[in-house]
């Protein structure tokens, strides 16, 4: 069997719906819209009904971290209010 032919045949499955478990535009965007709410992995991965490592391959893929944004405001105006209280008490 040639190469063309495989590749022709793995074409058609795909669209035939042979792979199931195929990520869809929407679970990639509902994957960000959690990834971004801060929930981990593995929650993630079950709400998406998909294993934990599917779920941080696609999205390192796509470029979505996981990783919790630290919320710089709260510490930037900790640290205004405390140049603020030094400089008045010069």
């Amino acid at each position: 069997m040639s190469d063309h032919n495989c590749l022709a045949r793995t074409a058609t499955q795909f669209r035939k719906g042979v792979y199931p478990n195929a990520w869809a535009v929407a679970d990639v965007r509902r994957l960000r819209e959690l990834a971004e709410q801060g929930i981990s992995p593995g929650q993630v991965a079950k709400l998406l009904r998909r294993s934990e490592s599917a779920v941080r391959n696609k999205a390192c893929l796509h470029g979505i971290s996981f990783r919790r944004q630290v919320q710089k405001t709260a510490t930037v105006e900790a640290q205004l209010e405390q140049v603020e209280a030094s400089v008045a008490s010069c």
